[in-house]
């Protein structure tokens, strides 16, 4: 069995590692023992505090970085029998689409019953919008559609959403663009009040 042993530092006797004086002298021995471990003491403190300091400092920058990103909040109203919520809008980078609409519904209708509509729009190109929605109602349980506006032709612009509201196939139709220069204005001025807040496309 191998023993740890503790040198004297007056007589150089040698004592076991527990023991408190010098066994041939009586020499206090905890001034021996204690500086090792008094720095390691010292030395895990000192980590702990730079480890609870550098935390810190990282979820304050977080939290200043998540403030700065929050989205800008918008309110729509709507004079249907439709109830709205709030509505953000938030652009992205310039290099993908453009959230341009953000909004949800709930409402009672002769086909759908009690029902909650949810979608958000994004522009990819002056000549197409991209909406991807989720309906709910007793029948359907967070259904994802996807619809697309594009300019068809001139004057025209084609509609088309996967898969209906009813879960099955998917629907298109192509309509005049209602004397709106731009899909865009074709959204805001047309589209938006006469299908999306309504309920879920076709």
């Amino acid at each position: 069995m191998w023993v740890n042993l503790v040198f004297c530092k007056k007589c150089g006797y040698e004592n076991d590692d527990d023991a408190l004086y010098c066994e041939n002298c009586g020499t206090n021995l905890s001034s021996i023992n204690s500086p090792s471990s008094s720095g390691r003491r010292k030395t895990n403190k000192i980590l702990m505090v730079a480890v609870v300091v550098l935390i810190l400092g990282i979820s304050v920058i977080a939290g200043m970085m998540m403030i700065s990103k929050a989205p800008v909040v918008n309110n729509t109203n709507v004079t249907n029998e439709n109830q709205n919520t709030q509505s953000a809008t938030q652009n992205t980078s310039n290099n993908g689409p453009e959230i341009i609409d953000s909004n949800s519904i709930t409402g009672n209708s002769e086909i759908y019953g009690n029902f909650k509509f949810e979608w958000k729009t994004y522009k990819n190109t002056e000549y197409n919008l991209v909406i991807y929605s989720t309906f709910s109602n007793e029948v359907q349980n967070n259904l994802k559609q996807t619809g697309t506006l594009s300019m068809n032709e001139p004057g025209s612009v084609l509609i088309t959403v996967d898969p209906k509201a009813s879960g099955r196939s998917n629907w298109a139709s192509t309509t005049s663009q209602q004397g709106y220069s731009t899909i865009e204005d074709f959204y805001w001025g047309y589209f938006r009040n006469q299908y999306l807040m309504k309920g879920p496309i076709h």
